[in-house]
């Protein structure tokens, strides 16, 4: 469970990085926080769905609540929808033509 929230946080993290640190604009981080602590997960400061601190998580912009009461600003989707228009292609290189290509270094995830 612990290695599922780092996990979660390192790619919240990575999209937060990639999205050049967009953060939610004051009004709709203002109803973020409201929303969550009105929530019935609200559990002093964090959320126990998805375990993240809610004042940290409410800021940054390409994050979303697990429940979807709340989600992505629209310059972070923007911003999502076209990275995923321009990514480039990249290669897998595989050793051996017998065992199919992982993403990580033959977990299979």
């Amino acid at each position: 469970m612990i290695y599922d929230r780092i996990s979660q946080f390192m790619h919240s993290m990575k999209d937060f990085a990639k999205s050049g640190f967009e953060v939610a604009k004051p009004e709709e981080f203002q109803k973020r926080l409201t929303t969550c602590s009105n929530c019935e997960h609200y559990n002093n400061g964090m959320c126990d769905v998805c375990g993240c601190v809610i004042i940290l998580k409410a800021k940054i912009g390409c994050e979303e609540c697990p429940i979807k009461k709340w989600t992505k600003t629209e310059d972070c989707e923007k911003f999502l929808e076209d990275e995923k228009k321009n990514k480039p292609k990249i290669p897998v290189f595989n050793p051996n033509p017998n065992i199919p290509p992982y993403k990580c270094g033959g977990c299979g995830k």
